[in-house]
């Protein structure tokens, strides 16, 4: 995970990063015992169903992320390399923008499995929590670089920085 920055490069690898990790998890989320005591464990269900959403959600985070990226280089390209904010298109912007749901989202599915994995047993416990916590970090760090990103392309930037954002975002 990398320091919070306005580098889109970061952002994507942040994203990329948390999208295999969710994968991971999913993947281990599978190979749980789903049957104890001849009973269906239904905590073991909810948490599987939790870590395939989560996954989704990262991979479309991904896929958003690149999406923005590749725009972001292509306004730039086409302006001869130099991003130029008269007139700047506001896809980049729309699509930075859509990110916070899909975040904010991923960021509270990460809390319920951490909590619904309580409900486990000792080390199978242990392991998905400190998973879970740590996809939590990771979308808390991506969330602080969206929001650099949301001001750096920001079509009402310069007005903004001279008097000041709402919300007192610096």
């Amino acid at each position: 995970m990398s320091a919070p920055s306005d580098d889109l490069n970061d952002l994507q690898s942040d994203i990329g990063n948390l999208a295999h990790l969710l994968t991971v998890l999913y993947s281990q989320t599978t190979e749980q015992e789903f049957v104890v005591n001849g009973v269906r464990s239904s905590v073991a269900d909810q948490i599987c169903a939790l870590a395939m959403i989560a996954r989704d959600l990262g991979e479309n985070l991904n896929a958003t992320m690149d999406a923005c990226h590749n725009k972001v280089l292509a306004d730039a390209r086409a302006k001869g390399g130099a991003v130029v904010r008269e007139n700047q298109s506001t896809e980049a912007f729309d699509v930075v923008t859509s990110m916070e749901d899909g975040i904010s989202t991923a960021k509270d599915f990460a809390s319920l499995l951490a909590m619904a994995a309580e409900a486990l047993s000792g080390e199978e416990s242990s392991a998905v929590q400190t998973i879970a916590w740590a996809i939590r970090d990771h979308l808390v760090a991506i969330e602080e670089q969206r929001g650099t990103l949301f001001r750096l392309i920001h079509p009402n930037r310069e007005a903004f920085d001279k008097t000041g954002w709402p919300g007192g975002a610096a």
